[in-house]
C-alpha cells in the first residue's frame, strides 16, 4: 500500500502554482447558483463512517459543519484517491469533533454525472456527455466482474444512502 504523500504534495504544489489552495479559490462569481453549488470542482468521496457519498465542497457544511471555502482542495483530492488496497483512507474531523473515514468516491458512485445538472431551472451552460469505457464482452460473458457465490453480495443501496449508474467517463466542453 502506498502512503500517498508524494501525490498529495504534487497536487498541492500544482494547485498552488495555479493560485488555488482552498475551495474558496474555485468559487464561481455567478450569483444565480445555489451557495453550496458555486464551485468549479466537485470531488466525490465515500464516507465509511456515515455510509454515504459525500460531494466536496458541496457537503462540507451539511455533513461536517465546516466552511467549504476554507477547506484545502488537495485534502479532498487525496481523500478521493484513497482507493482501497492502494492508498490508505483519509480522516476528516467535523466541527463537532467526530472523525470520519474517507475513501475514493468511486466505491459508491463511479459516474457522478448529476454533479453537472443545473438546479435553477435554466438551460445548461454546455452539453455534458457520458461515454462508456468498458470493453465489449466476449460471446457468452455477461458480466465483466461476476459475483462469486462463495462471497456475500454487497448491496450498496441497502448499505449506503446513494445509488448510481455503472462506470462511465464524463466529457464536458464549454460552448
Amino acid at each position: 500500500m502506498y502512503r500517498g504523500d508524494f501525490a498529495y504534495e504534487w497536487v498541492r504544489s500544482e494547485l498552488k502554482n495555479l493560485g488555488v489552495t482552498t475551495f474558496g479559490d474555485l468559487a464561481f462569481d455567478e450569483g444565480h447558483l445555489l451557495e453550496e453549488r458555486r464551485y468549479k470542482l466537485v470531488v466525490t468521496v465515500a464516507d465509511l463512517t456515515t455510509s454515504q457519498l459525500v460531494r466536496l465542497p458541496w457537503d462540507y457544511r451539511r455533513v461536517y459543519g465546516l466552511d467549504p471555502d476554507e477547506q484545502l482542495v488537495a485534502d479532498a483530492v487525496r481523500a478521493s484517491m484513497a482507493i482501497p488496497f492502494f492508498y490508505p483512507p483519509v480522516s476528516l474531523t467535523s466541527a463537532e469533533g467526530l472523525t470520519s473515514t474517507l475513501v475514493d468516491g468511486g466505491v459508491l458512485s463511479n459516474f457522478p454525472i448529476y454533479c453537472f445538472d443545473r438546479f435553477d431551472g435554466k438551460p445548461p451552460r454546455w452539453p455534458t456527455f457520458g461515454i462508456t469505457v468498458l470493453p465489449k464482452l466476449a460471446e457468452g460473458i455477461h458480466n465483466l466482474f461476476p459475483r462469486s457465490p462463495r462471497y456475500a453480495y454487497w448491496d450498496r443501496r441497502r448499505c449506503c444512502k446513494v445509488s448510481s449508474p455503472p462506470c462511465w467517463l464524463v466529457v464536458t466542453r464549454p460552448t
